[in-house]
């Protein structure tokens, strides 16, 4: 049995399709935040979030989770980093697989999966991308995965 597998979760769309105020309900329930760009006082006013990814063209907003919830499930130390360059939006989850619920690593990927194409369809993200953590590295690195 894994004990810990990393994933990367990873969400891509246009300004013009996602509308980010959804990310508020993150940041309420969040341990930190912080903005990599613009750079500014993180602990700004939650409803100046949205303001920022609206009136700027290259924005990185970085959120720490205590819990996160996913399918009803408590996720502890979910990371999520959420940008914007020109039109392109990104939101990225960083989290343990093993932390989802469900019995089994299959039931824990069905979960995950269920989840993604639920959220992918609610704030209308054109693509999403889910990986082991670096695993674009292990692809380009011809190295086989092994599991013990």
């Amino acid at each position: 049995m894994l004990s810990t597998t990393l994933i990367d979760i990873l969400f891509k769309g246009t300004i013009d399709r996602i509308a980010p105020a959804f990310i508020n309900e993150y940041i309420s329930g969040c341990k930190d935040w912080w903005w990599n760009e613009p750079k500014m006082d993180s602990k700004k006013e939650i409803v100046d979030v949205v303001a920022v990814f609206e009136n700027n063209l290259y924005v990185d907003l970085a959120i720490s989770t205590d819990n996160f919830c996913i399918l009803n499930h408590s996720v502890p130390h979910v990371f999520i980093n959420f940008t914007r360059k020109e039109d392109a939006v990104e939101l990225l989850f960083f989290l343990d697989l093993m932390n989802i619920g469900g019995g089994s690593v299959r039931d824990k990927i069905d979960n995950i999966e269920k989840w993604v194409i639920e959220f992918r369809t609610r704030y209308q993200f054109d693509e999403v991308v889910c990986q082991l953590d670096n695993g674009d590295k292990l692809a380009d690195s011809n190295t086989e995965c092994q599991q013990s």
